[in-house]
């Protein structure tokens, strides 16, 4: 079901003809610029969702470089007719159109391989309504060559054939050769002393020697001076050849007929194919000048609604685009009961152009074409379209301007309803302003009460006060810049416009005695309004300054808030880790101190004290698992306390691991998980255990390990990275590190050694089991470094 437009041409108003020859030379064929001149515009909502899958799907493919292939087709639709005739033999160029199709068809069932279905549902369901017989494909080719020639080979008889016309031709030339050669000797040929006639090869032969040499006269030049004769040995060979060549054109008819009754019972599939293939052509053709305006596929309801955001005229933004000017966007959004807008403002504003442009984007969606607004606008469905645009003069029916305008709104009046989009241009304009304002106001009454949609646009004031005091219609004002009065096309809605004619008229120099005259004849309540219009303007550009203003303030305060919440969350985050770090000293102090009660335990056992022994043993254990408990909570407070964006990693980013201290920078996300790079490190770690971090300066790293072991402080880091050193160098520093660990108070350190073949894993663990202090050493869990890292407890 099609809008029903009133007039009926409505849509031609609109120019959505010339938008459509915007589209058509991206189309493949001729008959699918025809089809898109005949492009329905559809009023169901499924039909409208499907075309727009079609151009998702389509899109997608182009994206990833999956599109079909298509190639030109021209209409075949005679052709198959004439084949479905029984007995009816087809011209060659016929059967070449009726193939380039099934070839079209070939390559398209080709394209769609079982992933492909997959991922393009709508548009493999589209070729799965065809069904053409594999065994089709190679019917024509096997008749004809690339040129649109039968294939000498095409059937064994003509293969026979085509070898004795062959054989037949070097025997003509061997006698004829021998012919031109004896007789040219004798000097009785012309200059040029062979040629063709009829299709048989003459000698080329001076008049007064004709008589001189037997065989039959074909030809004469103008002059009479030269005479073109078959020679009398050739003409047996010319007449076998000539029978060979009847032989040859009875046997290619036969083929081609017999090409024809096997193609004939495909008739219906080929034209099915056809337009399927014209379809798809279509679509390619919508999704190509898609391309040109940045058209989107909004969002979709089954109501009539009126909600365009960031949207753009078409045609407008095409111009400009090619003219290399800004176009200025719309925003057209009705809220609650409102659902017909009053555009006001001066003239060449943009009142017009913004009309037009909802109607033509309208007629867009509606046809299946992606439209030249934001993504987050929301398109609905109108059955009916009424519009009333420019000169509307009739000379057929005897109607001025104004008298056709009032015939369209009474066919409106009759005809609106909620399905109904109305679009006005210059409402009441044409007669006397009081009486047309009047009478327009009147009708603007009546097409409220049915509930349809609209947008009209007026200079009249009685219009204007009219939107302001009903419900179901809202004012909207094309801005006008004052201060350079000319117009900025910006429309706003909840307030009319002005005008401003008397101050257009006083910038280019009227005399003010003529203004103050034109003022006093308009009266005292038009220029009240207009006034009133006039400042209300000039107070909302102010007002809009300053809320610019203080929205930059805000944004600027709420930056301060981040900020200072990011500082308290860091000074937090140290003030509990400097505690877990000194708990930590303390556990490894009683650590050191293990000997030595050890020590005192052997002595009050060899005392005989056994039980002064278990509690001292007991006390012991309590204080170190009550440490390590003390331990274990302040590294869940410092790592895991705060929650973290997640959304503010992306490729590029600075972090840290929760569990450590080492800055890395994130490669890569997938799956909530982040590819983070420590050195020449890699490791997959679950968002939720990065907090961010600034990027690191640059330094020596080999240095700055070595330096650990060439200070003379008694302390040790809890890590140690040795990435990138030989086995030999590792053991050396290996060595250092543990033994000042030994005599640290740290409970565990860290040995970053990375993945790789595994052999500084293999240094690492040799050097540590070759000190029994060790009561632990493991790797972390994957996301802490996995494999690539060893940590050795005291």
């Amino acid at each position: 079901m099609s809008v029903q437009f009133i007039p009926a041409d409505g849509w031609k108003k609109l120019e959505f003809d010339k938008l459509i020859e915007h589209i058509q030379p991206y189309c493949l064929s001729a008959h699918t610029k025809e089809q898109l001149s005949k492009m329905p515009i559809l009023t169901q909502v499924s039909e409208i969702k499907t075309i727009f899958e079609e151009l998702a799907e389509w899109n997608l493919s182009i994206e990833e470089r999956e599109a079909v292939q298509l190639s030109a087709i021209v209409p075949i639709m005679e052709d198959v007719y004439l084949l479905q005739k029984e007995g009816y033999v087809l011209s060659v160029e016929s059967i070449i159109n009726i193939n380039e199709v099934i070839q079209n068809h070939r390559r398209i069932s080709a394209h769609f391989t079982e992933a492909k279905q997959t991922k393009y549902p709508v548009l493999f369901n589209l070729f799965q309504q065809v069904n053409m017989e594999k065994q089709v494909y190679p019917l024509v080719d096997k008749v004809f060559d690339e040129e649109g020639e039968v294939k000498p080979n095409a059937s064994p008889d003509l293969a026979i054939i085509s070898k004795q016309i062959k054989s037949k031709q070097r025997a003509i030339d061997s006698e004829f050769n021998k012919l031109l050669t004896k007789y040219r000797n004798q000097g009785m040929l012309s200059d040029t002393s062979e040629s063709y006639r009829n299709g048989r090869r003459v000698l080329t032969v001076p008049a007064e020697n004709k008589r001189k040499i037997k065989g039959i006269i074909h030809d004469e030049s103008q002059t009479g001076k030269t005479v073109f004769i078959e020679p009398d040995a050739i003409i047996p060979f010319n007449n076998d050849l000539f029978d060979l060549y009847a032989d040859r054109k009875r046997e290619i008819y036969r083929i081609i007929k017999q090409l024809c009754n096997d193609l004939r019972p495909y008739g219906n599939d080929f034209l099915d194919s056809f337009n399927l293939q014209i379809h798809y052509d279509v679509i390619q053709s919508k999704a190509a000048f898609s391309k040109l305006i940045n058209g989107v596929i909004p969002n979709i309801s089954d109501q009539p609604v009126l909600s365009f955001k960031k949207a753009y005229h078409p045609l407008l933004l095409i111009k400009n685009s090619r003219e290399d000017k800004e176009t200025v966007p719309f925003e057209l959004v009705l809220h609650g009961q409102n659902r017909v807008l009053m555009i006001s403002g001066p003239n060449a504003g943009g009142k017009s152009i913004l009309m037009k442009a909802v109607g033509l984007i309208q007629l867009m969606f509606q046809a299946g074409i992606p439209i030249p607004v934001d993504s987050d606008t929301t398109m609905g469905i109108f059955k009916k379209i009424c519009i009333d645009i420019g000169d509307q003069q009739s000379i057929e029916d005897d109607l001025s301007t104004y008298s056709s305008r009032l015939k369209n709104m009474k066919e409106f009046t009759e005809t609106l309803d909620r399905d109904s989009l109305v679009l006005i241009d210059e409402f009441g304009s044409g007669t006397d302003p009081k009486i047309g304002g009047a009478i327009a106001e009147a009708l603007l009454k009546n097409f409220i009460l049915t509930g349809c949609s609209g947008v009209i646009t007026s200079h009249y004031s009685n219009l204007k006060l009219f939107a302001y005091k009903t419900k179901g219609i809202v004012n909207g004002a094309m801005i006008f810049d004052q201060k350079e009065l000319q117009a900025t096309y910006e429309m706003k809605i909840g307030r009319p416009g002005s005008s401003f004619a008397f101050e257009i008229a006083s910038k280019i120099g009227l005399d003010p005695k003529i203004l103050k005259y034109a003022k006093s004849k308009t009266g005292k309540d038009n220029v009240e309004v207009e006034t009133l219009l006039t400042d209300l303007q000039k107070e909302k550009q102010e007002l809009e300054s300053k809320v610019g203003y203080l929205e930059k303030k805000s944004q600027d305060l709420e930056k301060l808030i981040k900020n200072y919440e990011v500082l308290h969350g860091e000074l937090e985050y140290k003030r509990k880790k400097l505690k877990m770090e000194q708990k930590a000293q303390k556990l490894g102090e009683k650590n050191e101190n293990n000997k030595r009660v050890e020590r005192l335990i052997r002595e009050i056992k060899e005392e005989k004290n056994i039980e002064k022994a278990k509690k001292l043993s007991r006390t012991l254990k309590e204080e170190k698992k009550g440490l390590s408990t003390d331990i274990d909570k302040l590294k869940k407070d410092v790592y895991y306390a705060k929650d973290i964006d997640i959304s503010q990693f992306k490729k590029g980013s600075f972090v840290k691991l929760k569990t450590g201290s080492e800055i890395g920078k994130i490669l890569g996300i997938k799956k909530n998980k982040a590819e983070v790079s420590i050195g020449i490190m890699r490791m997959f770690v679950p968002l939720t255990e990065l907090i961010p971090a600034r990027e690191p300066i640059e330094t020596n790293r080999r240095k700055s390990v070595t330096s650990q072991f060439t200070s003379n402080h008694q302390d040790v880091d809890d890590k140690l990275d040795i990435r990138g050193f030989s086995m030999g160098e590792a053991a050396k520093i290996l060595e250092g590190f543990l033994d000042k660990f030994l005599l640290s108070s740290n409970y565990e350190v860290k040995i970053i050694h990375g993945v790789g073949t595994g052999a500084l894993k293999k240094v690492v663990w040799a050097k540590a089991k070759d000190y029994k202090d060790f009561s632990n050493i493991f790797h972390p869990e994957e996301e802490a470094g996995g494999e690539g890292v060893t940590i050795i407890q005291s």
